[in-house]
């Protein structure tokens, strides 16, 4: 999976660079076809002059074939913020994964019961 990061009036640090894809490793493994599937992280300082709160805005979108998945999140630090949206975006990957192998079940006990019929 090809993870593209992208940071908004913030320059990335390596560190965040190397543990957004230290999780995003992971994510790869929930995806049926990880040649075409890309990633893009977007990590930015949400808001302008504030310096507490929830400031860091990180976006998540994994898209795989003409299916999009995506997350966001605003933290006061970024690390929190990464975490959050990969933990997200694969959440909505596993439900995406059981979906598809319930409809091939279901299909195929549907195949069975029609051949029984006949």
């Amino acid at each position: 999976m090809n993870l593209q990061i992208k940071g908004t009036k913030y320059r990335p640090t390596p560190d965040i660079v190397a543990q957004a894809e230290r999780q995003a490793a992971p994510l790869a493994k929930l995806v049926s076809d990880t040649g075409t599937a890309k990633a893009a992280l977007e990590l930015e300082r949400a808001v302008g002059g504030q310096k507490k709160g929830d400031i860091w805005r990180a976006e998540l979108t994994v898209t795989v074939g003409k299916k999009r998945f995506r997350a966001e999140s605003l933290k006061a630090k970024l690390d929190p913020a990464v975490t959050t949206v990969m933990r997200d975006v694969a959440q909505e990957l596993r439900r995406a994964k059981a979906k598809a192998a319930a409809s091939v079940k279901k299909g195929g006990v549907k195949g069975k019961a029609s051949l029984r019929a006949a």
